[in-house]
């Protein structure tokens, strides 16, 4: 009988099999790995971002691949970790269409304007941005 240097150190039944038994050392052939501290914080880095006013009810969250970018995770973590905040109602996500803020758009009626009293001297900087200012809001029909 012919064997190899991993058969006789006994290596070679270890893993074969890959329908739920168990190695020689009675541990589940396929246990998830622990999740890294780094994946630990990224949840709580992305719920953080919802109701500080970076994503508004109604609108677009951030893809999976700037949320990989951002946290140096590998895509498919981002999807996994952006997939887990939806049973949680914090997320929708729609297949080609990216994930967004559940919720109604708040739509702009009215704005308070504040600027300096020097703002309203005729011919200055604050003037004039003051101007371009309702002008802009004005054409949106925000009063």
């Amino acid at each position: 009988m012919n064997q190899t240097g991993a058969d006789v150190a006994g290596v070679s039944n270890l893993n074969k099999s890959f329908d739920g038994e168990t190695d020689r050392t009675n541990r589940p052939l396929h246990t998830p790995r622990a999740r890294s501290a780094l994946t630990n914080e990224v949840p709580a880095a992305l719920i953080a971002r919802l109701p500080g006013g970076f994503a508004q009810p109604g609108g677009r969250f951030r893809s999976t691949r700037a949320v990989a970018q951002r946290f140096a995770v590998s895509d498919r973590t981002a999807h996994r970790l952006l997939g887990e905040r939806e049973p949680e109602g914090r997320l929708q996500r729609r297949t080609a269409a990216g994930s967004g803020v559940p919720g109604r758009r708040v739509t702009l009626r009215s704005v308070q304007r504040v600027f300096h009293p020097r703002a309203k001297r005729k011919g200055s900087c604050g003037a004039r941005l003051l101007e371009w200012v309702e002008s802009a809001f004005a054409a949106r029909g925000i009063a």
